[in-house]
């Protein structure tokens, strides 16, 4: 994406799935999202809207092949080959961190839109993930 607004392909941008940004730092199994990752958009002047969606997890294989470090999480099976790993608190705040400075260099219009009922699927209101307050503010 980040290229194809680099070439000119958009005039505005809604960016609602957001997750591969942490999956590089934590070591989850989306590769690629790279350093650009949510920062072209804004530093190029696009508008673009925000909705950090699926973002307090990782992705791992099927529970069997889970590394042992990452086993006392929140688990959530997705499907029979992904499993999704909760992130800590303390990772949630750096997650927060990079998601502000990336977008304080925005030089267009930028709304961040937080999902009231849960930032993913296991997330949502009873699901394994629920978080009772928003995980960052800012």
């Amino acid at each position: 994406m980040e290229q194809m607004a680099k070439e000119g392909f958009f005039t505005a941008v809604i960016d609602y799935t957001t997750n591969e940004i942490f999956e590089d730092i934590v070591g989850g199994m989306q590769k690629g999202a790279g350093p650009d990752r949510l920062s072209v958009v804004g530093k190029l002047g696009i508008p673009e809207v925000i909705v950090p969606g699926s973002i307090d997890f990782f992705d791992q294989g099927p529970p069997d092949t889970i590394p042992e470090k990452f086993r006392d999480r929140k688990l959530y099976r997705h499907s029979p080959f992904f499993t999704l790993c909760r992130l800590t608190k303390s990772e949630l705040h750096g997650l927060g961190q990079i998601f502000a400075d990336k977008l304080n260099t925005s030089t267009g219009p930028t709304v961040v839109v937080i999902p009231l009922k849960g930032y993913s699927i296991p997330d949502c209101p009873g699901g394994v993930f629920e978080i009772r307050m928003p995980i960052w503010h800012l």
